[in-house]
C-alpha cells in the first residue's frame, strides 16, 4: 500500500511539473514576437526613466544612448514628444528645453519595473506599489475613473501616474513631478 501511494504521488508530481523550461518559454516568446527576451525587459519604465534613458538627460546624451542622431536635433527651446525608432511602440518621450522629463505609455506591451502595463487592473497597481500609491479621481475620463499616483521614497522628485477607467489602466506616465502633473501634456 505504501508503494502504491508513493507511486501515485510520484506520478502526480511529474504531471504537475512545468512542461517547458524557461529557455523554451523564452524561445517561444521570441518566435511569436520577434523580440528577444532580454531586449523586451530592457525597456521597463520606472520613476527614474525608461530602459537606458534617465529623466534629466539632455537630448545629446539621449541620442548617444539610443544611437539615433535625430534626437539630438530637437529644438532645445520647445516642449515636444519624440518617438525614436529604438524605443518600443506605445511609448512617447517628452523633452522640454532640451531635457528628457517624461515618458507616456498608451498601449499594452511596455511594462513598469513592477511588471504593470496598460490593461492591467487598478488592484495590481495598488498591490505591487503598496504604501507608495494613492488614488485620486480623474476629472477627464468620466465618473469612476481614477489616477493612481505612485511615488518612490528614494526618488521624491519623480513620480508615476496610472490613468484608469475605474477598473483597468488606460495609459500611464512617469517622469519629473512637474512634467508628470501636466494633464495637457506639453500644453
Amino acid at each position: 500500500m505504501l508503494r502504491l501511494l508513493l507511486a501515485v504521488f510520484g506520478l502526480m508530481a511529474v504531471g504537475c511539473a512545468p512542461s517547458k523550461s524557461p529557455a523554451e518559454d523564452s524561445a517561444r516568446f521570441t518566435g511569436a514576437t520577434g523580440v528577444l527576451e532580454p531586449e523586451r525587459n530592457r525597456w521597463t519604465v520606472s520613476t527614474k526613466g525608461i530602459g537606458p534613458l534617465r529623466f534629466g538627460m539632455t537630448t545629446s546624451v539621449m541620442a548617444q544612448a539610443l544611437a539615433d542622431t535625430s534626437v539630438a536635433k530637437v529644438d532645445a527651446r520647445s516642449c515636444r514628444y519624440l518617438h525614436p525608432r529604438n524605443v518600443p511602440r506605445g511609448a512617447s518621450l517628452m523633452v522640454s528645453n532640451g531635457v528628457f522629463v517624461r515618458v507616456d505609455v498608451d498601449s499594452a506591451g511596455v511594462l513598469t519595473d513592477t511588471f504593470i502595463g496598460v490593461g492591467d487592473s487598478e488592484v495590481s497597481v495598488l498591490v505591487r506599489n503598496s504604501g507608495r500609491a494613492r488614488i485620486e479621481p480623474n476629472k477627464y475620463n468620466g465618473p469612476g475613473a481614477h489616477n493612481l499616483i505612485v511615488t518612490s521614497p528614494n526618488d521624491p522628485g519623480n513620480l508615476m501616474i496610472f490613468e484608469t477607467d475605474g477598473r483597468s489602466i488606460q495609459q500611464y506616465r512617469a517622469g519629473t513631478r512637474a512634467a508628470v502633473e501636466l494633464v495637457e501634456r506639453c500644453g
